[in-house]
């Protein structure tokens, strides 16, 4: 194709930001170069011949994207999956393998445990709810790039009427004051926030029966179709597999390094290290002391680390985490 037609044509989202403006700009390449390394990324044989305005690129088919990696598995799933509706985290997550247990029902389990452990607990659920909203949208923006797409966060919302409608803007408005009255009283569950008589009260004042935030992609079909051929063969139960892989391989290293650094400190204060070798205190309290003065938040899972039990307790407590694949 002509050079001028890269973008007519869509490969304009593989090449950077300063190549595009200046290909928008000048009808020409700034680097031949840079842009077929850019292009060779995404696409076999890639070549371009001649200079200037008069230059044509030729480019082969997509690459497959290979490995068995949590990410490569994500991917594949998502760009089979997507659709140019507006799907909520949960949805995208029950589809491709990353969900987690619901909270309705691990907050159930939660208090059925020794009380130690309850804290150590919700901190795993923070922690891996917050992994999996990284995975997902990593996952996705990279797919919608593969589809030739563009994407964005939506607020949508359903009528009593059964009509799906991006949410009014005064009804967004209310809701979220809502959510922040709530959080202030303690109520800091997306859950709870959405169940309560008050936030129900806003959403039924303007004809709503439940809203939700989704991601939304916008892409041209063909392209799907292409970039299906590119991606290799996941189920939901490899994901599933992976993503438990990739969270506890996290956890051990986020446990290592804050380890090291409670050693550290205490390597660093001369006062403390002579706590410990004259038994005036004992190397547990020193650093339980430690997070306390450096105001190091997580508490129940800092004195797993200082006890040496965060892993074990990681796997004991996985089953209210994760949930079976079906």
């Amino acid at each position: 194709m002509q050079v001028k037609e890269l973008l007519q044509n869509g490969y304009g989202q593989y090449l950077s930001q300063y190549e595009k403006k200046y290909l928008e700009k000048y009808g020409r390449l700034h680097s031949m170069e840079t842009v077929k390394k850019q292009l060779s990324k995404y696409f076999k044989n890639v070549s371009i011949r001649g200079r200037g305005k008069k230059a044509v690129v030729y480019i082969g088919k997509p690459k497959p994207i290979r490995g068995d990696d949590l990410k490569t598995a994500l991917v594949s799933q998502i760009v089979r999956e997507l659709d140019p509706y507006g799907r909520s985290l949960s949805y995208w997550c029950g589809k491709t393998g990353l969900a987690l247990v619901p909270y309705e029902i691990n907050d159930k389990a939660i208090k059925e445990l020794p009380d130690q452990d309850q804290a150590l607990a919700r901190y795993f659920i923070r922690y891996a709810r917050t992994r999996q909203r990284n995975y997902f949208e990593s996952a996705y923006r990279q797919a919608v790039k593969m589809v030739g797409g563009t994407w964005q966060r939506v607020h949508l919302a359903e009528m009593t009427t059964g009509q799906s409608i991006a949410i009014p803007d005064l009804a967004a408005v209310e809701l979220a004051a809502v959510a922040e009255k709530l959080k202030g009283q303690g109520i800091k569950h997306p859950a709870k926030i959405k169940e309560h008589d008050d936030y129900q009260a806003v959403l039924e004042s303007h004809g709503l029966s439940h809203d939700w935030k989704a991601y939304q992609a916008t892409y041209d079909p063909a392209n799907q179709i292409k970039a299906m051929t590119a991606v290799t063969s996941s189920d939901r139960e490899q994901v599933q597999e992976l993503f438990r892989e990739e969270l506890t391989a996290d956890l051990i290293k986020h446990a290592k390094a804050d380890g090291k650094k409670l050693d550290d400190e205490i390597q660093g204060n001369k006062e403390l290290r002579e706590a410990i070798e004259l038994h005036t205190m004992t190397e547990r309290e020193v650093k339980l002391d430690v997070a306390r003065l450096n105001n190091w938040t997580a508490g129940a899972y800092l004195t797993s680390v200082i006890d040496g039990t965060t892993t074990d307790k990681w796997a004991e407590l996985t089953p209210i985490i994760f949930p079976e694949v079906s």
